[in-house]
């Protein structure tokens, strides 16, 4: 590998390959440009940065609808900028010690453009592919999965909530919140306990709330809410409110989100089926070119790692992604 301030090259010569149509095996070259021109931003001993370089670790790292809140925030710049020189001081330290040299650590580095260059590809498909608007797309997606496009699912729960005002309190509130679920537990009835105990305004309705979708409570109460069964008292729970005991009186089903209310979702999951799809057929083109093995391919790959043939169950579950990089 070459490399000068503004450009790099890489170059790799490997001894094997997959060929079309040949017979015996041959050596190749295999190269990837790595090229830029950019202004210097910073140096820092022999590591220099450029504006190609923060604007590339910025894609990478940050998405797009949070960079300019970054870039505004200098301490957040100058910590990019010195991830970016790190980077450069490992990337000199490494040649100086000869490690990019070798088919194999030229390989890496060819795979990594490689797969880089995939993103790009991908990134530039996307946005060449896309609609202006997926309006119709997204009209027939509700009416043709309409389960798609359904509110939450909703409860009918009676309420009592002790609050807690200071250290005092607390302990009359545990107190209270004790008695009160043991005098339900023993019998009685839920309402006149609430209207015994509660000192809030949801008292004057028996501690009755309707149609409450458990996201929007605190997450104490709304994990009583949705683990208990209709009828059936929680423990007591506690919130940054105070103490509290549920009783869910009913689950009411999801309704359909009217099309002005599905819309937005509506629009964004049509825009990403065209777009996963679209690509998708792209790896289909792909992949679906025939792959010949050059004479004794398979047998240099079992030498090369001292394998005698196949069936050694010597590859452990993690590399099992490797059969998905085909559908990224």
């Amino acid at each position: 590998m070459r490399y000068h301030f503004r450009s790099a090259l890489l170059v790799i010569v490997t001894g094997w390959v997959l060929l079309p149509e040949v017979s015996d095996a041959q050596v190749i070259e295999k190269s990837a440009d790595a090229r830029f021109e950019s202004e210097t931003l910073v140096r820092k001993g022999d590591a220099q940065v450029t504006l190609a370089d923060f604007s590339a670790y910025l894609n990478w790292q940050v998405p797009e609808e949070d960079q300019i809140a970054l870039i505004a925030n200098p301490a957040r710049m100058e910590r990019i900028l010195e991830n970016i020189a790190l980077t450069e001081g490992f990337r000199s330290l490494a040649q100086e010690q000869g490690l990019l040299d070798g088919a194999v650590n030229q390989a890496r580095l060819y795979q990594a453009i490689s797969r880089e260059i995939r993103s790009i590809y991908r990134e530039w498909y996307r946005s060449d592919t896309e609609l202006e608007s997926y309006e119709a797309q997204a009209r027939e997606l509700y009416l043709v999965e309409p389960q798609l496009f359904e509110g939450p699912v909703t409860y009918d729960v009676e309420h009592l909530l002790i609050p807690v005002d200071s250290n005092e309190g607390l302990v009359r509130a545990m107190r209270d919140i004790l008695e009160a679920y043991e005098k339900v537990r023993d019998g009685a009835v839920f309402v006149e306990v609430i209207d015994e105990y509660s000192t809030e305004a949801s008292a004057s309705s028996n501690g009755l709330l309707e149609g409450i979708d458990a996201s929007d409570l605190v997450p104490s109460v709304a994990a009583a809410i949705e683990a208990n069964e209709v009828g059936e008292l929680s423990l007591p729970v506690q919130s940054s409110f105070g103490w509290h005991l549920v009783k869910v009186i009913a689950v009411n089903p999801p309704e359909q989100l009217s099309w002005e209310e599905a819309r937005p979702r509506a629009e964004a999951l049509a825009r990403e089926r065209h777009l996963v799809e679209s690509f998708e057929r792209i790896l289909r083109e792909i992949n679906a070119r025939p792959m010949q093995f050059a004479d004794g391919a398979v047998q240099r790959i079992l030498d090369y790692y001292g394998l005698d043939g196949f069936g050694i169950n010597a590859v452990s579950e993690e590399n099992d992604e490797i059969d998905q990089e085909t559908s990224q």
